[in-house]
């Protein structure tokens, strides 16, 4: 599973791929424009990571108040669930 995406502490453009992502960690990615796979684009998406799978993909409104490490993916794009897309 890829997403294309940056880490917290890397440029923006570098992707990240989830099996980077500690298992048991928790984490926010706010901002972005989410592709589906299926052909919707959804802009200032929120994508919830939770162990290591997505728990939940919103509008990054709905995260409001959220108290874990969020990864500003403004003006970014990202394509979780798609897996080995190349």
């Amino acid at each position: 599973m890829a997403f294309a995406l940056p880490p917290a502490r890397v440029p923006w453009r570098t992707p990240l791929q989830i099996k980077d992502i500690k298992e048991t960690a928790v984490i926010l990615f706010k901002g972005g424009t989410v592709f589906d796979g299926a052909g919707s684009r959804l802009e200032g998406q929120g994508v919830l990571v939770e162990d290591g799978r997505i728990a939940r993909v919103a509008p990054a409104g709905e995260f409001e108040g959220f108290a874990g490490e969020v990864v500003d993916t403004s003006g970014g794009t990202l394509l979780p669930g798609l897996i080995d897309c190349h």
